[in-house]
């Protein structure tokens, strides 16, 4: 057909090519979620679950100068040590932490803020800011501990978490949720994180590991990640993963 209006015929081309671009890059921005990005991002979030719950008995129960952490206690001023590596005190796990924490408290009531100063197990050192409760009745320990804009890097990628551990501790019994917690890793969108129930085995805790109990939901951008815990997957490191309506697989997020 010919075109005897040369400026509204290419209007009408330009206007298509348009379309057709829009339809067919609509589904390549849905970012997914896949095993990757859930392995890693699950493994940050119990890790800093583990120094969550450090800080809890370290801050109900300061320590000694002697200690690991060596603890420093002045008027209201706590600072935890661990130098280049020791092996906590606290018992929660079989490997080294290093670096320090800085908190002010709040007279007697269990309220604190403070800093931490690259605390963490080799190669993952945190820095950020940290606030919260905690309380302690005989052997009991509860505590709110409150990660704000915690940064680390793990395999050449930069992560952002932001979120509140509720955590009940009772001998070697320990008891964590989060709910609506956050996490950037390498770049937007950020994730969703919430874990219900956790709870992990005696002295299993580290940089990486499987509870032995509870559930951990992620979601990015409408897509979405259930993993499952029980004693089956903390001895076998395999994670049932549900993604969506799917069929569940299993994942090693410590590979």
């Amino acid at each position: 057909m010919s075109c005897h209006r040369p400026i509204r015929c290419l209007l009408t081309l330009l206007c298509c090519v348009q379309t057709l671009g829009c339809a067919d890059t609509g589904g390549e921005s849905e970012l997914l979620i896949t095993d990757d990005l859930v392995a890693k991002v699950s493994r940050g979030s119990l890790m800093l679950g583990t120094l969550a719950a450090e800080l809890a008995l370290n801050i109900s129960a300061p320590p000694g100068p002697a200690a690991c952490p060596g603890g420093s206690l002045d008027q209201d001023e706590l600072s935890l040590n661990y130098g280049g590596g020791c092996l906590s005190d606290t018992g929660l796990s079989d490997t080294g932490l290093s670096g320090a924490v800085s908190l002010t408290l709040a007279g007697g009531s269990g309220v604190f803020v403070g800093d931490i100063n690259s605390l963490g197990f080799p190669d993952l050192p945190v820095l950020g800011s940290v606030s919260g409760q905690v309380s302690r009745a005989g052997s009991l320990v509860t505590a709110d501990i409150e990660f704000s804009s915690l940064t680390w890097t793990d395999n050449g990628l930069d992560n952002t978490w932001n979120g509140l551990f509720e955590i009940t501790i009772d001998d070697d019994d320990i008891l964590m949720n989060v709910a609506s917690g956050s996490m950037l890793r390498g770049g937007a969108p950020e994730f969703e994180v919430d874990l219900q129930d956790i709870v992990p085995a005696p002295a299993s805790l580290g940089a990486c590991w499987v509870p032995e109990q509870g559930q951990m939901i992620l979601e990015r951008e409408g897509a979405n990640a259930t993993l499952s815990y029980s004693e089956v997957a903390h001895a076998t490191g395999q994670v049932p993963v549900l993604y969506g309506s799917e069929d569940s697989v299993a994942l090693n997020p410590c590979s």
